[in-house]
């Protein structure tokens, strides 16, 4: 069995009209990223007016915020989840 490689085939098959929709839905698709991208201050802003930020220090469900714990406490509580993920079993 013998395959032959030609523009013929590609042309036989559909190629170039499933390139072209492929390489235009690739294009859209960046396209709508970029524009979403751009957007993103403008929308933050206006879900900021929506949900606003908890400004009173506390959790909606009664916990302590994370700024009311010390420094000293959050870098050792980082340190031990680094150290943690680092020792093998």
């Amino acid at each position: 069995m013998e395959l032959a490689f030609s523009w013929q085939n590609v042309v036989d098959g559909a190629g170039i009209p499933l390139a072209i929709m492929g390489m235009s839905i690739v294009f859209i698709s960046l396209l709508i990223i970029t524009i979403v991208t751009s957007l993103m201050p403008r929308l933050l802003v206006l879900i900021a007016k929506i949900i606003p930020e908890n400004s009173h220090g506390n959790c909606p469900d009664g916990r302590k915020s994370s700024s009311d714990i010390p420094l000293e406490t959050v870098a050792a509580i980082g340190f031990a989840l680094h150290h943690k993920s680092h020792i093998k079993d």
